[in-house]
């Protein structure tokens, strides 16, 4: 019988030494499981999507191990490919937004054995356009704006030692850096202009560990993406107000916009960057955002709360009632 062959792309950077410490008993998963596994160690930026796209159709089924950034590189390489293939993931990352929404074990034994053991299912994911010859894809979020850079400027050792902390201090550190943003969008033909301190795309129920969006609002598999902006309240106190609501999870702030669509664009009337899955996606004066239905077939965990909640659901919507 032919073993099937797995191409396991790995980022030595991220995680702990007890996540290296794991990888011999993840190899022996795999083995265990029937599967032929070629392991590549990525070196620098880009060359896990370099790796998936170059040998991904040698394998049957592709799995990397590293945080959101790594996960969107190997995304990425995988859906350049012209045949698809399953992609697993074991989240070794400091906050792993992703692996959240998902429902992914902390731990990466468990992570590796649902890699070989589920079925894939399909998911959205995200095209980026812009000017410059931008077209880049993300997995599970866009963003704009306040703490937006936290993921790409907090130093990767700082991380490794003191995990979700280390955003929660960069994050001290980027309020004075806080400013309003001029912003005209448009989400399937509804326009609004305005000043906002934050927006984002996504298919996420959570954002850097800072914010958590209702999962029932969030579907993965919908077509559609869950669109949030913050507009600039009129003064430092309506800020730290608003921003207060989002942690303790009220949606009712006026300061605060949800939508729903397909296609998505902002225009900026300055260069404003961006992150994508947490890496940055560069400084644009206008971008747009494509949602490109249940094109990648990720490996995820079976039952668990958040699938039933996110996966194959119908979206909630609570109807305005009459006073």
């Amino acid at each position: 019988m032919k073993r099937k062959k797995l191409l396991f792309i790995i980022n030595p950077r991220a995680g702990t030494q007890s996540v290296r410490s794991a990888l011999f008993d993840i190899a022996k998963i795999f083995c265990d499981h029937g599967y032929e596994t070629t392991n590549y160690f990525t070196k620098s930026a880009g060359d896990a999507t370099r790796v998936a796209a170059q040998y991904g159709l040698d394998y049957d089924l592709i799995v990397a191990c590293g945080g959101d950034g790594t996960m969107n590189e190997v995304v990425s390489g995988i859906l350049s490919l012209p045949e698809p293939r399953d992609f697993g993931y074991i989240p070794a990352g400091s906050t792993n937004d992703y692996a959240i929404t998902l429902g992914f074990p902390t731990c990466v034994r468990r992570a590796a054995k649902i890699a070989v053991t589920n079925k894939a299912v399909p998911v959205d994911i995200g095209k980026f356009t812009a000017e410059g010859g931008i077209d880049r894809k993300f997995a599970y979020i866009a963003s704009f704006g306040a703490f937006t850079k936290l993921s790409y400027n907090t130093p990767q050792h700082m991380k490794n030692q003191l995990g979700h902390t280390a955003y929660l201090i960069e994050g001290v550190l980027a309020l004075k850096e806080v400013r309003p943003h001029r912003l005209r969008y448009t989400c399937d033909g509804k326009t609004e202009e305005g000043y906002f301190v934050f927006g984002a795309v996504m298919n996420t129920i959570s954002l850097a560990g800072f914010y958590s969006f209702p999962s029932k609002d969030i579907s993965l598999d919908d077509g559609l993406f869950d669109v949030i902006l913050v507009r600039a309240p009129s003064n430092i106190f309506g800020y730290g107000g608003t921003l207060l609501d989002l942690a303790r999870r009220k949606y009712n702030d006026n300061n605060i916009v949800f939508l729903h669509g397909k296609d998505i664009k902002f225009e900026f009337t300055e260069p404003t960057p961006f992150t994508l899955d947490g890496e940055y996606g560069g400084a644009v004066m206008a971008a747009k955002m494509e949602n490109l239905p249940r094109m990648l077939n990720i490996i995820k965990p079976a039952n668990t709360t958040v699938e039933n909640r996110i996966i194959g659901t119908k979206r909630i919507v609570k109807k305005k009632t009459k006073k």
